[in-house]
């Protein structure tokens, strides 16, 4: 067994998740509770943690948003306490806190209470939506990179274009491959500042970088950034196994992390994607180095579209066969959420350019592919017609880049026939989690969760906490305590959703002192 082999092999083996993530802080009990009315006013506000934790910034707000002044902060173990200058004026009040554990993680969301009246709706704060821009833009670039650099290589050694065909398409490679490095990097701090909700201003700081470096980001980071490097590698080394091994690290690099990359059963999916993603870098990388092969002489331009036309076919049939596989999965295997959900929609989108490229591949294969020995025009609308692939293999890849913003339609099956309810499954590691809100609407709801190991077994914890807030909406993450009624099974009653649209919910059970299990996704109340 070559070493190339071996690498992706062993690579393999690490790209089983973790079971269980090492636990940062959680909040056990703050004082006032969240949503608590309080009859008189508070000395000190009190927040108690799991472990010993350092204060990043705790900030004291009124009702209007102004922060109350001289209010002193001070840390002792897993406590947090706060101590306003003077005492409280009947009102509302929001506490934002945001601090890190001892093994680095930051930890933050806001508690609402009222003193004399009603807790407040958490402030809005649209903060994270440039961060959101930035996500799609450095994914875009990482596709770029990573499948250009890789469908130049394969063409250049597998295609045997004429001329300097080759000396250019290494030459774009290398770019490319630099280029994916450099996104690569960004793409994991950009991650960071999604999961957190931050600007994108906050980018120079560690926080967003060690979030995402705690997820399977972190392992998709590094294999991607092997991959760009063993891709520059294979631009001046000839031999065959370092460009079997830069493919396979690519492959492997969009295998790690992601919607189609984890869902069930994902030791079929994973694999799949691989596929796909090396079957569509051959079949779109090789598009502009087609156009440059189009100036040369006129029998060796149809010799290489000949070899390119049949190398292709293999590549479009492996691309649509795991494609359809993939689709299938990730939309629940019903066609009616290609029209009714924002994933199905996009995933419409891809297909009609996908389209469109395939209208393109026929009309060079059936016609101007035989008329290039003895028309001169077809050479030049045959190069039109490339680089028209080339914008829209860009906009497959574009759309593909928004993916991430929303949840597949495979999560979304209903909990209960009977009772109207908004419910999704989601992936943790190995564990999975049924989170529903019943009846999933605008108003009061009740919070239902039901966890489970790879086996199958309940995963049981010692306390859960359930976030849900909505950056789409503008309103920060508000805290709930849930109960635990039996194990493996997690509620939170009297859910109270203001206003329909896109949630953004999280469950973190503290399984014990070190190890923390955090579900998160996004779900639709009406």
């Amino acid at each position: 067994m070559t070493f190339p082999v071996l690498l992706i092999v062993a690579l393999l083996a690490v790209l089983s998740p973790l079971e269980e993530a090492l636990a940062h802080a959680v909040l056990l009990e703050a004082r006032p509770a969240d949503g608590e009315r309080l009859d008189r006013a508070p000395v000190a506000l009190e927040l108690d943690f799991s472990e010993p934790v350092a204060p990043i910034a705790v900030r004291l707000f009124d009702g209007h948003g102004r922060l109350v002044e001289h209010a002193a902060v001070t840390a002792e173990g897993p406590r947090i306490t706060v101590r306003p200058a003077a005492l409280l004026a009947d009102g509302a009040y929001i506490l934002s806190y945001r601090v890190t554990s001892l093994d680095g993680h930051p930890v933050g969301a806001s508690i609402r209470f009222g003193v004399g009246e009603a807790a407040p709706a958490a402030a809005p704060d649209a903060s994270g939506e440039d961060a959101r821009l930035a996500g799609i833009a450095v994914r875009f670039a990482l596709y770029v990179g990573l499948l250009g650099g890789a469908g130049l290589l394969m063409f250049a050694r597998l295609v045997e274009p004429p001329g300097s065909v080759p000396r250019h398409c290494l030459v774009l490679a290398r770019i490319l491959a630099g280029a994916a490095m450099a996104a690569a990097l960004l793409r994991l701090g950009v991650g960071g500042l999604e999961l957190e909700g931050l600007p994108l201003g906050s980018l120079a700081a560690s926080t967003p970088w060690t979030t995402a470096a705690a997820t399977s980001l972190g392992i998709a980071t590094l294999l991607a950034m092997a991959g760009a490097a063993a891709l520059l590698v294979a631009t001046i080394a000839a031999g065959w196994s370092v460009l079997v091994a830069a493919l396979g690290l690519t492959a492997l690099s969009f295998a790690a992390t992601g919607h189609a990359a984890t869902a069930p059963p994902r030791v079929l999916t994973a694999p799949a994607l691989g596929v796909h993603v090396l079957a569509a870098a051959f079949w779109a990388g090789s598009f502009l180095p087609l156009a440059w092969a189009m100036r040369a002489n006129a029998l060796a331009a149809a010799a290489v579209v000949r070899r390119y036309s049949a190398m292709a076919m293999v590549a479009v049939a492996a691309l649509f066969a795991t494609g359809a596989g993939i689709a299938a999965i990730q939309l629940g295997w019903q066609a009616g959420n290609l029209w009714s959900t924002a994933y199905g929609l996009k995933l419409l989108a891809k297909l009609g350019l996908v389209a469109l490229l395939l209208a393109i591949a026929v009309i060079n294969r059936r016609i101007l592919t035989p008329r290039l020995e003895g028309e001169a025009g077809a050479g030049r609308w045959l190069r039109r017609l490339v680089l028209v692939d080339l914008v829209l293999a860009a906009g497959v890849l574009a759309i593909t880049a928004t993916f991430p913003l929303d949840p597949p339609p495979r999560a979304l099956e209903p909990a209960m026939a009977d009772q109207p309810s908004a419910t999704t499954m989601v992936q943790a590691g190995r564990n999975t989690a049924i989170l529903s809100f019943l009846p999933g609407r605008a108003g009061p709801n009740r919070f239902e969760a039901f966890a489970t190991r790879a086996d199958g077994s309940d995963l049981v914890a010692r306390s859960a906490t359930l976030r849900v807030g909505s950056l789409a909406l503008g309103i920060e993450p508000i805290r709930f305590a849930a109960t635990i009624p039996r194990p493996g099974a997690y509620i939170v009653d009297d859910v109270v959703v203001p206003i329909g649209g896109t949630w953004d919910v999280r469950l973190d059970l503290l399984i014990d002192d070190f190890t923390q299990v955090t579900f998160e996704t996004r779900i639709e109340l009406r």
